[in-house]
């Protein structure tokens, strides 16, 4: 059995100013999970799998030594089930899609 007694406590913040973040967690090294820092990012709404399957269909990565375009990988995670998963594209070196319209 694990004992969590000794584990770190890592506080959960929303809402946090950059004057907090910086002097309660920053310069203390204390680590912080900000909950609710994504949900104004543009892409968050933009960059689903349809987006990246519409706009960058021919991008070709290797997934378990066999090289597959971001179209067909989007297929088979979209076909995935827990008794045949779709393979997991590790070690990926993604492209600057920051740019995208």
């Amino acid at each position: 059995m694990i004992n969590y007694e000794n584990s770190l406590h890592v506080d959960r913040r929303s809402n946090i100013s950059q004057k907090e973040l910086l002097n309660d967690y920053v310069h203390k090294n204390k680590p912080v999970i900000i909950t609710d820092v994504a949900k104004t990012w543009p892409a968050v709404g933009k960059w689903t799998p349809d987006f990246f399957k519409a706009n960058y269909p021919n991008v070709k990565k290797e997934v378990n030594k066999r090289v597959i375009s971001l179209s067909e990988q989007i297929d088979l995670v979209k076909a995935s089930t827990p008794q045949n998963p779709a393979p997991y594209p590790y070690n990926l070196e993604i492209p600057d899609f920051s740019r995208t319209s």
